[in-house]
């Protein structure tokens, strides 16, 4: 068995100091790695914010859903859309993204 110290009356055997300053090592690399990581960002309108396209997926109304950057978001538009309407992000408001018929050759 290691040998036990005595400091201000506490007991310290050398399994429970590495066990402490390892607990100590852990947490400090985890709030480091949590501060230095990247956040991983809500879907960012391109810049300048109309050149980022999307998909209709689904549709009713004022509302529907698109695929932008292939995930799947909720969407409006003051357009009337169908699925596989290819559409302009806007803006994004909230977890909604705004969005406007891409205008094509075809008279869309």
């Amino acid at each position: 068995m290691g040998r036990v110290e005595t400091i201000a009356g506490v007991l310290f055997s050398p399994f429970s100091v590495a066990l402490a300053a390892g607990f100590v090592f852990i947490l400090l690399v985890h709030i480091a790695a949590r501060i230095l990581s990247p956040r991983s960002a809500l879907f960012r309108v391109g810049a300048p914010a109309g050149d980022t396209r999307a998909e209709v997926v689904d549709w009713a109304g004022g509302a529907g859903y698109v695929t932008a950057d292939g995930e799947l978001w909720r969407a409006s538009s003051k357009s009337s859309l169908s699925p596989g309407d290819e559409v302009r992000i806007k803006s994004v408001k909230g977890l909604t993204l705004e969005v406007t018929r891409v205008k094509t050759g075809r008279g869309g």
